[in-house]
């Protein structure tokens, strides 16, 4: 297959999430490939995804490498890090290591690998996505490895720099779209003015549940701050 990454993009709660484990499943299975590896921008989505797997997979195939593990035993521990498990839950900040240190273990565990990426872009900022995306191209070729993205706020790079034919988009049922579609309405802007502009548009929903992504905390701290002010 010329695709090197399968894209989910869906709104949350959609089930994009169980969408890219079945689809993992199924590239594990058709094409032969060694193991699952799931990365999650944060720990405690990581726990999140560890249950999730282990309720739908034999558990004793699932491991989480995460800094807050007690393993079993040494020999448990140097397994779980460098991703010799059939299924391993890992941080995005570990699989960027894997990525970038073509020698180490861990990168070579990611060949004929599936990798899931969970909502990427809550931790590589969107300058640095291109380089990333380059990066799993690049591991596809050399050995096989196969990645799939999900989100529900994801630009669309691919559709720059020639990644339109090298990227599989998986569609929603239509009639989930027909379900969600009043309930959600996302939108991506490289340029959002400032933080009093955002703070009126998120106003301007009233009681109409709204999630704003940014690139920073100091940035989230203060659009809160600021739609206080405003609320008052």
């Amino acid at each position: 297959d010329k695709c090197f990454l399968s894209v989910c993009a869906a709104p949350t709660g959609s089930g994009k999430t169980q969408a890219a484990r079945l689809l993992g499943m199924r590239i594990v299975n058709r094409l032969g490939h060694d193991r699952v590896v799931v990365a999650s921008p944060y720990v405690v989505l990581c726990r999140q995804t560890e249950e999730d797997w282990k309720a739908a997979i034999d558990p004793e195939t699932v491991m989480r490498a995460t800094h807050d593990m007690n393993y079993a035993s040494k020999a448990q521990k140097r397994k779980a890090k460098a991703f010799q498990f059939p299924v391993n839950i890992v941080s995005m900040e570990a699989l960027l290591q894997a990525l970038s240190r073509p020698n180490s273990a861990k990168a070579h565990s990611l060949r004929k690998a599936v990798v899931i990426l969970d909502d990427p872009d809550q931790t590589i900022p969107t300058h640095a996505m291109r380089f990333f995306l380059h990066r799993c191209r690049d591991f596809h070729k050399l050995h096989g490895t196969h990645f799939i993205l999900t989100s529900a706020t994801f630009p669309k790079l691919w559709e720059v720099d020639g990644f339109e034919d090298e990227v599989a988009k998986l569609d929603l049922p239509k009639r989930l779209e027909e379900k969600l579609k009043d309930r959600y309405r996302t939108g991506f802007s490289r340029t959002i003015g400032s933080i009093d502009t955002l703070a009126a548009e998120v106003l301007a929903c009233e009681q109409k549940p709204t999630m704003v992504v940014l690139n920073t905390k100091r940035n989230a701290k203060n659009l809160l701050k600021k739609i206080l002010i405003l609320q008052k």
